[in-house]
């Protein structure tokens, strides 16, 4: 079977036809994958490596149009018709592009499906897949090309327990989602509500429905059900109704998030500037900068020197005095998406926090307020979750005070005085 997708491959790419992707997700905050409809040259993961996925996180940025997720580590598999990307953690809620001759986009929304065997621990799945929807002859639809989900209506006709979990928002008001199954439904959640069973003695179907009054937020979904029951085809239908409306409408793709997508950034508080900003002297600024009382450069660099744990600060993202000064006195009114600070906690209990980065295909690295890093292995992670804070302390402004944060702003605006 490999001899003939390779050999697919090569004819495809005979006739000037380049692969194209049949479907990609986020397998987790720290994998991609995109399945082709023939095989990729075998130099792609070498050359991708190092280089960036592009993303538009939808706010206001000053930098660019665009940001950048960085490749850590990428290989093929399924005879080259599958790509893995292994990555920083993904930022936001977003629209991302792959850097692939075809260019690839998929975004954090879909549930993640996890199974396991009848007596296996809930917490170690065999096998774990991302869905696009709930509705599973849509699932199977959109999957269709992807070697990752091959036979899946065969895997769900064996005995096990289906996890399924997501974030659904659904619109304001009281609204009631409905699910029914083939299967077993255990157990259903969505946010704080109880399930109501709905079973029909008329078909083999279990259901439940599920109330709630929602404001806009996302709530988390789980759905457990036993598959392999009496051996019917697994099947899952999931439709919503609104209060004082008739009938019922699909869940939609686009409202459903994977479970560990981070939440939004809320808008924090600014502290007020002091009336003058302007004034300050650049070299003692620089001082402060590499020095041991602001100890700036021990997470920011500067022409090259000082560290990595923060934004480069040689050209500041936007040349501003009250922009520079909100930086120092509020760092969490507004984080740079790759400087997000995550909380990992680990299997054995251990808990890390700081900015991660991927360092190959089994290795992230944390970087805390401290600058101190720490090598963890991907397999040991049990949670991933961004922070809405700041990695930087809060109060330097204050501590440094007024006349110092404008020396701190005349060396970051490049001039030796600024009037």
């Amino acid at each position: 079977m490999g001899l003939v997708w390779c050999m697919a491959g090569v004819l495809a790419a005979a006739v000037g036809q380049a692969p194209r992707a049949s479907v990609v997700w986020a397998a987790d905050p720290l994998e991609v994958v995109a399945a082709f409809d023939q095989a990729l040259d075998p130099k792609t993961p070498g050359s991708l490596v190092g280089g960036f996925i592009t993303y538009d996180d939808g706010e206001k940025q000053a930098k660019a149009a665009t940001r950048k997720l960085r490749i850590a580590a990428a290989r093929l598999e399924d005879d080259g018709r599958t790509l893995i990307l292994i990555t920083d953690p993904h930022p936001r809620r977003a629209r991302y592009r792959l850097p692939v001759p075809a260019e690839g986009v998929y975004t954090l929304s879909g549930v993640q499906a996890d199974w396991s065997e009848p007596d296996d621990p809930p917490e170690s799945p065999r096998w774990s897949l991302w869905w696009p929807r709930l509705e599973f002859e849509d699932v199977l639809h959109a999957v269709k090309g992807s070697r990752r989900h091959a036979g899946l209506r065969a895997r769900l006709a064996k005995p096990g327990r289906l996890v399924l979990s997501a974030l659904v928002t659904i619109p304001g008001g009281r609204a009631t989602l409905h699910l029914e199954t083939t299967g077993d439904l255990e157990d259903a959640l969505l946010g704080d509500a109880q399930a109501e069973p709905t079973q029909d003695a008329k078909t083999p179907r279990h259901g439940v429905d599920l109330a709630v009054d929602s404001h806009g937020e996302p709530f988390y979904l789980s759905i457990t059900i036993r598959t392999g029951v009496d051996k019917t085809p697994f099947d899952l239908h999931a439709t919503v109704t609104h209060e004082g409306e008739a009938g019922a409408r699909p869940l939609l793709a686009d409202q459903l998030l994977l479970p560990w997508a981070p939440s939004p950034v809320p808008a924090s508080a600014v502290a007020a500037p002091p009336p003058r900003l302007g004034g300050g002297d650049a070299e003692r600024g620089r001082k402060l900068f590499f020095g041991e009382k602001a100890r700036c450069s021990q997470c920011h660099s500067h022409g090259g020197k000082g560290g990595a744990v923060g934004p480069d600060l040689t050209r500041p993202l936007v040349l501003d005095r009250a922009w520079i000064y909100q930086s120092i006195a509020t760092p969490s009114a507004q984080i740079e998406p790759e400087f997000t600070t995550y909380t990992v906690a680990l299997k054995d209990g251990q808990v890390y926090s700081g900015v991660v980065r991927a360092i190959d295909a089994v290795t992230i690295q944390v970087v805390d307020a401290n600058a101190r890093p720490a090598a963890i292995k991907r397999d040991q992670i049990l949670r991933l979750q961004p922070s809405a804070t700041s990695i930087m302390p809060v109060g330097l402004a204050a501590a440094l005070g007024d006349p110092a944060v404008r020396d701190l702003i005349a060396f970051l605006m490049g001039s030796a005085t600024i009037p």
